[in-house]
């Protein structure tokens, strides 16, 4: 853009000033200063002749500069126009002193009409009151202004302007300078560049994964939503915080050190812990990714964080969902075995054992273990040529999926049975895992292979072959359900058994709350006595203890109830006692009933003659002690005899204190050794892990970990230590139950591969699944293949939704096309229901719909099916289409016939005439010779005067010549309509089915012909046919159809190229053999195929045509004919703008369905 200096608008301003000052204008528009009468006064008034003289030499000096400044001014005119901005000059009121032509262009102005116009005239009233008006009024005090606005020319359009007013410092008259720079271009770059960005960051910013960029020093620098929501901290909060600071010292271990890799340029993946604001732990997936400045420096890092909390916790429902997704794999209908990478029968499914079961000796063993490759091998020597080929196509598709030369392989093939012969497709699929493996998917499509052999029938055929399909289904169903029933049953016995366990617990737990309440109610009896002996005072617990009451024992002397044969070795101690001394004794109380009581007192003087006894009744502490040791016995005995590792251990230094003879079993450590070893030597894991755990369990009722154990003969094993605080001696030690789960984490292993195999086999299945809650309609569990079908949002965002909200909107009943609703959920009201699904307005497809009830742990659930059954009303449309294209092709053939009769008669006749034409020609001239003799020989008379002007009055000449000619055009016409009535009939050739041979050069003659009325107004046809090709055996009727909609094609493709011109193109059409087929090439000169329609050219109803001239149906019905029928190819060449060239190849042997 030229850009233009204040010393420029400042020349145009001067120039505009000097221009007014030397020619003023009156009235009459006229410049003075060279009319002789104007100067005289001047000199007659001063009266000196010099200065008159002088005078006209300054005005011509003015003159001369004037002319030199318009010529100026003219050239910046020019500048201006050719740079097509405005520029104006403007006085203090915004009366234009000039304008450039540009200026005038944009306005819609004539040129030169612009000056004495006020800008308010020209510049829409909103802008110029908000914005060009206040600008002005600051350019008039001699500030420089500018302001961006939008503006509409009425002769340039819209277009934004970057308007600038420069005041005219170099003189008085108080003009202005605007000049509208176009913006335009600028503005709208910076538009889409802020778009653009607002773009980046909202998807930033919706991101479902934490994003945040550190600088080399570890500073955060830019965190996204979900970056503060996984690390619960504002983004203020965390900007410029060093993002180690938010990690426990083991993830910022780890964080250090993978930074450090990023400063050499390394990205990788691993994870940190983060712990929340409720306290717990979070798994964070980190991957981080370097980032350099311009010159390749280390300018700091971009982290993404993922939440794997939750995809850690599934792992463990790994086991219930693999049962649970084994039950759906055996409920399927079709036929399911997986393979090792050596072809070794790893699994099958039930349906494939049950069909093996009914078919016993047709067809290969299915036994696990059971090498497929071999069982293929054997098929290949079979006596039947058409079995072995099979056999062999078979092999070598399942070989090159174990080996990864690709990763699908499908076929289908004839199984014999005792009943009927059968057709599958036969599907093999890459197993994604390290071992390998490929998963073999067998369907029936005998009814799909009958429909597509018998497309010309009738429709009963195929309803009937729908509903074997549907029964078939059905079966599949109620073998789901049956299924379901299995593991309902299961659960339930499960289910008792837990409560029966529970309820044991709790009247356990009753039983212990009552021995606590009475250990903790006892009470001990207190006794005083006086230095006589005498009983003073008793307590209630006493008085219990011996069975009197308070009077019958106040005054009597303690010996009364103190056991005699103890008396007698030991006395009461009374001297001890009343020096002061505190005497500890056993004794026998005597109570009412003569029984002993078992008790210990602590007696002490309390006052110079009242001496205090407490009392305990130890009978049952006696009776404790010796239960005590009985129970040390039998825990000891228990300890160990026990068939569980036992260890006790000191969590301060893991050391072990004592071990069962299990532990030093499994250990294969002597028991003597084993008191000398600590848990961290036997744990591979790090110290601070074995004593970090051991002081948990310490601290709590029970905890639980997972560690790696060596043992002496340096196995690794995995096990699970169950730890809980145990008292010994006042010693606070660990009990530690270990549990060797190394088999059972591999199992694990083992159902999470399964599982994820399962899971892989059903997304293969067609058949979309829904388990829905019967009481709320919510959705619990769906596979990917549903997804698919209904274009479902995340996962987490469907289940717990009520389906009659996420799925029902999206159907439509077949015949009624009325939404479903909440009755439709009932299995009466969707049995092999026929609905259309909608994911979208733009698209709905067929489905099969079924419900089936499911009970499931006290829960009532249903589950929904849904099957996709596009491709089965496909066949249903391609067998009306055949029944249309028949009934078309016999009455073509009819009209044919109808047309070639009567033609036949007109052909005759006219030659008739032409032959008799030539006769009477004959005649005429021989009479008119004679006529000439009689003219000669006796002159003219009337007759012959009537003669001659009969013969011009009839142009005797002119019939001679021409008459011919129309015979020989109406011949030729007739010849033209017998050609097309036999192209049509040997086109359509009604009546006839099934492959014979065709002469492919004759077919395209024929179909250029019936077509000609397509390309004769815009193109030429050319033909370059091998003369040497045999007939192929082949389907007459459907080839020439193809041929038929490629040539129409072509033809519409020039025609759109050409249109609005005289020009036509070209249609090349050519044949040629290729050994095991022949090929046919229909070349044209029209638009081509844009490179973004190829992949779609043989999608059914794709079309780039306009409404109604095309149905998109043409080259996908090709592509049909001549792949799957005809087992060919059809591909082409396209150059865009330049014209497509269409390949066709025939097999020459037979290949195709029959």
């Amino acid at each position: 853009m030229d850009t233009y200096s204040p010393n420029r608008y400042t020349l145009f301003a001067r120039t505009s000033k000097i221009i007014g000052d030397v020619m003023p204008s009156d009235k009459s528009g006229e410049s003075h200063q060279n009319d002789p009468g104007h100067a005289a006064p001047v000199s007659r008034r001063d009266g000196d002749h010099a200065a008159c003289h002088e005078e006209l030499d300054r005005i011509a000096a003015l003159r001369d500069r004037n002319e030199s400044l318009l010529q100026t001014l003219h050239t910046y005119e020019q500048v201006d126009a050719a740079a097509q901005e405005l520029i104006a000059v403007v006085d203090r009121h915004g009366i234009l002193r000039f304008a450039s032509p540009v200026f005038e262009k944009a306005y819609g102005l004539e040129s030169g009409t612009a000056n004495s116009r006020h800008l308010s005239d020209l510049i829409d009233a909103d802008t110029y009151e908000t914005l060009v008006k206040s600008h002005l009024e600051l350019a008039l005090t001699g500030e420089t202004v500018s302001f961006e606005a939008w503006f509409n020319f009425p002769g340039l359009g819209r277009s934004c302007r970057e308007v600038s007013f420069l005041p005219v410092a170099e003189d008085d008259t108080g003009d202005v300078i605007i000049f509208f720079a176009d913006i335009t271009k600028r503005v709208q770059t910076e538009q889409k560049l802020e778009s653009r960005e607002q773009q980046y960051r909202n998807v930033l910013e919706s991101m479902q994964d934490g994003l945040g960029i550190v600088d080399p020093e570890g500073r955060l620098l830019y965190v996204n939503k979900r970056f503060c929501e996984l690390v619960e901290c504002g983004r203020d909060g965390l900007i410029g915080t060093r993002f180690e600071d938010l990690l426990d010292e083991e993830s910022r271990e780890s964080f250090l050190l993978h930074q450090k890799a990023r400063r050499r340029g390394i990205a990788n993946d691993y994870r940190i812990s983060l712990r929340g604001k409720d306290g717990d732990k979070r798994t964070m997936l980190t991957r981080g990714q370097p980032l350099y400045d311009s010159e390749g420096n280390f300018a700091g890092s971009l982290g993404l964080l993922k939440d794997i909390t939750k995809r850690i916790e599934a792992e463990d429902a790994l086991h219930e969902s693999l049962r649970f997704s084994r039950s759906i794999l055996d409920s399927l209908v079709s036929h399911v075995v997986v393979l090792d990478k050596d072809g070794v029968i790893t699994d099958v499914n039930r349906a494939w054992q049950e069909f093996a079961a009914e078919n016993k000796g047709h067809g290969p063993a299915v036994e696990i273990g059971t090498n497929y490759l071999e069982q293929c091998r054997a098929a290949m020597a079979s006596d039947n040529e058409e079995d072995a080929a099979y056999a062999k196509e078979a092999l070598a598709g399942i070989e090159q999926v174990l080996s990864g030369s690709q990763p699908l392989f499908s076929m289908e093939y004839p199984c014999s049975a005792p009943d009927n012969p059968r057709w599958f497709m036969m599907r093999v699929t890459a197993l994604q895992t390290e071992a390998g493996g490929a998963v073999i998917t067998h369907m029936d499509v005998t009814q799909e292979r009958l429909a597509n052999e018998e497309l010309e029938h009738t429709r009963n055929k195929l309803e009937d072959s729908v509903r074997v399909r549907t029964k078939d289904l059905t079966k599949a169903n109620v073998a789901l359900r049956d299924a379901y029933q299995d593991l309902l049953q299961a659960n339930e016995q499960l289910r008792q058994e837990i409560e029966q366990r529970h309820k044991v617990e709790q009247d356990l737990a009753l039983s212990e709350h009552r021995y606590k309440v009475l250990y903790e109610n006892a009470a001990d009896g207190i006794l005083i006595f006086d230095d006589a002996g005498c009983v003073v005072e008793t307590n209630a617990q006493f008085r219990r203890m011996i069975g009197r009451d308070a009077d019958a024992l106040l005054g009597v002397h303690i010996s009364t109830f103190v056991d005699p044969e103890q008396l007698a070795v030991e006395p009461l101690h009374m001297e001890e006692l009343l020096a002061g001394q505190k005497v500890l004794s056993e004794r026998n109380l005597i109570a009412a009933d003569g029984q002993k009581v078992p008790s210990e007192l602590s007696t002490k003087r309390i006052a110079d003659n009242i001496i205090l006894a407490i009392i305990r009744d130890v009978s049952e502490k006696r009776r404790s002690e010796q239960a005590m040791r009985q129970n040390e016995k039998r825990y000891r005995s228990l300890f160990e005899d026990n068939i569980m590792i036992l260890l006790l251990v000191d969590p301060d230094t893991g050391m072990i204190i004592d071990a069962n003879s299990t532990a030093s079993s499994f250990y294969g450590i002597p028991r003597e050794d084993m008191t000398r070893t600590t848990m961290c030597d036997l744990s591979t894991d790090s110290t601070e892990h074995v004593l970090g755990n051991l002081q948990r369990a310490l601290r709590g009722t029970g905890h639980r970990f997972v560690c790696h154990n060596r043992r002496a003969d340096g196995d690794i094993r995995n096990v699970e230590i169950f730890g809980g605080p145990h008292l010994v001696n006042n010693r606070e030690l660990v009990l530690a139950i270990v549990h060797d789960i190394t088999r059972r984490m591999r199992a694990e292993a083992l159902a999470r591969e399964k599982e994820a195999l399962l899971q892989h086999i059903l997304s293969l299945m067609k058949i979309g699944i829904f388990v829905i809650n019967q009481e709320d309609h919510t959705i619990l569990e769906f596979n990917k293949v549903s997804s698919t079908m209904f274009l479902l949002p995340a996962r987490k965002e469907v289940l717990g939704k009520d389906c009659l909200d996420v799925l029902f909107p999206l159907l439509r009943d077949a015949t009624t096309h009325k939404k479903l609703d909440r009755k439709d959920l009932e299995p009466s009201n969707a049995h092999n229901r026929e609905v259309f699904l909608a994911p979208h307005e733009s698209h709905s497809s067929p489905v099969l719909y079924n419900a089936f009830p499911l009970k499931h742990e006290e829960k009532r659930n249903i589950i929904l099916t849904f099957l996709d059954i596009t491709d089965r009303k496909e066949l249903e449309r391609q067998l009306t289409h055949a029944q249309k294209l028949e009934s078309i092709g016999q009455l073509a053939a009819g009209i044919a016939h109808e047309i070639n009769t009567p033609t036949q008669y007109v052909s005759d006749n006219t030659r008739f005439i032409k032959d008799s034409f030539d006769d009477l020609l004959t005649l005429v001239e021989r009479l008119l010779e004679f006529l000439e003799t009689c003219k000669t020989e006796g002159g003219e008379n009337e007759t012959t005067r009537a003669i001659d002007e009969l013969e011009k009055e009839i142009e005797l000449e002119f019939l001679r010549e021409e008459v011919p000619k129309a015979i020989d055009q109406s011949l030729e016409g007739l010849e033209r309509i017998s050609s097309i009535v036999l192209a049509m009939k040997k086109f359509s050739h009604p009546g006839e089915s099934g492959m014979r041979p065709l002469d492919i050069n004759d077919a395209l003659e024929n179909t250029i012909m019936v077509s000609r009325n397509e390309w004769k107004y815009v193109a030429d046809v050319e033909t370059e046919f091998d003369a040497s090709l045999d007939p192929v055996l082949c389907y007459p009727d459907d080839l020439n159809q193809v041929f038929l909609n490629v040539i129409v094609n072509a033809a519409h493709a020039i025609g759109d190229k050409v249109q609005g011109t005289e020009e036509k193109g070209r249609i090349t059409l050519g044949t040629r053999d290729l050994g095991e087929s022949v090929e046919i090439t229909i070349a044209d000169t029209g638009t081509g195929i844009p490179e973004g329609n190829r992949t779609r050219l043989f999608d059914p109803f794709f079309t780039t045509k306009k409404v109604g001239k095309g149905t998109g149906q043409g080259l996908s019905i090709s592509y049909s004919v001549v792949v799957d029928k005809h087992r060919g190819e059809i591909f082409f060449d396209s150059v865009d703008g330049e014209g497509t060239t269409f390949h066709i190849r025939i097999p020459k042997k037979a290949r195709g369905n029959a």
